[in-house]
């Protein structure tokens, strides 16, 4: 019961934070699936993509209602069509690439990404 409270807790957070920053969550919940709740590294990023479906779920439906028209449909769609290529080939990868180089890549990911966004 406890590790569903903190699930819960972790959702919340991810949830708010991933709509508001637009990263659906991941960066922040498999850092924590890993360190928190015990997951294997490719469990935590399983487990991250499918709350990501309701994260991107709602905060879409949201943003459709706004009046701002804040959704570019052509841009959504086309990527959309590459991302899910490629994410059916990075599922296939995440069950072969032996865990330590994922968790690496997505160290070195994270670090990058982070540095950017600060100096730009």
């Amino acid at each position: 019961m406890t590790t569903l409270i903190i699930a819960l807790t972790l959702g919340l957070v991810a949830g708010f934070i991933g709509s508001l920053f637009g990263i659906g969550g991941g960066l922040i919940m498999v850092p924590c699936f890993i360190y928190i709740l015990k997951l294997p590294y490719p469990a935590a990023v399983a487990t991250s993509l499918v709350v990501i479906i309701g994260v991107s779920l709602s905060s879409s439906i949201n943003n459709l209602k706004s009046t701002d028209s804040l959704i570019d449909f052509p841009i959504a769609i086309a990527c959309l069509i590459g991302a899910i290529i490629s994410a059916w080939i990075g599922a296939h990868y995440l069950k072969i690439v032996p865990p330590q180089y994922l968790q690496k890549g997505f160290a070195i990911l994270m670090i990058i990404a982070g540095i950017r966004i600060l100096f730009n």
